[in-house]
């Protein structure tokens, strides 16, 4: 095995313990189970536990595809945050959970959730006048969606279905972009 497959297995664990447990709570050792090496060998390829947090708590948001149409983005987004939990793929939305009760570096990974999600939002928006705060809406009720079926399992697609989850919360998502883009249309 490579030593950049191995760096990435040991990222992709701590990517889940962390998004499960605070920083504090997640141990070298934990991480190093859960990739079959010693923790010695966790700590070589990445340095130390606060750079491992800092690598496996990034919160990327997903590209979202240019070409769908408009009147089905809040579908699109929400349907995103079901089919991972279906699969079990992790949930970016859900690290964010942790955010203000991690170590270290709480403040600056506000802001990188904030910067990569919100306005990845807003771009999708197309920035014009009050986007921003329809991309805060609009990023936290998806945060509310992904956490609650993570953390609470609310909205659990087992018991709910998970079409009529995507189709009900994204019509509750796409209210606010149809708002949005109306009130920014031209007269």
């Amino acid at each position: 095995m490579s030593a950049s497959t191995t760096r990435a297995q040991i990222i992709d664990a701590a990517r889940e313990l962390f998004a499960q447990r605070t920083f504090d709570s997640v141990t070298i050792r934990e991480v190093a189970c859960a990739v079959n090496l010693s923790p010695a060998m966790v700590m070589k390829c990445v340095g130390s536990k606060e750079q491992l947090f800092a690598e496996a708590m990034t919160f990327a948001r997903d590209e979202f595809p240019a070409d769908t149409p408009v009147d089905q983005i809040g579908e699109t987004l929400v349907r995103r945050i079901v089919e991972r939990r279906v699969t079990g793929a992790p949930e970016p939305l859900v690290r964010a959970v942790f955010i203000g009760t991690t170590k270290p570096d709480a403040a600056d990974k506000a802001h990188a959730f904030i910067q990569e999600q919100v306005h990845g939002v807003r771009r999708m928006l197309g920035c014009g006048a009050g986007s921003k705060a329809t991309a805060e809406l609009i990023v936290c009720a998806l945060y509310g969606l992904g956490s609650g079926m993570a953390t609470l399992q609310l909205a659990a697609p087992d018991r709910l279905g998970a079409e009529r989850i995507i189709s009900e919360y994204g019509a509750l998502v796409q209210r606010l972009i149809d708002q949005h883009l109306g009130a920014d249309a031209p007269s």
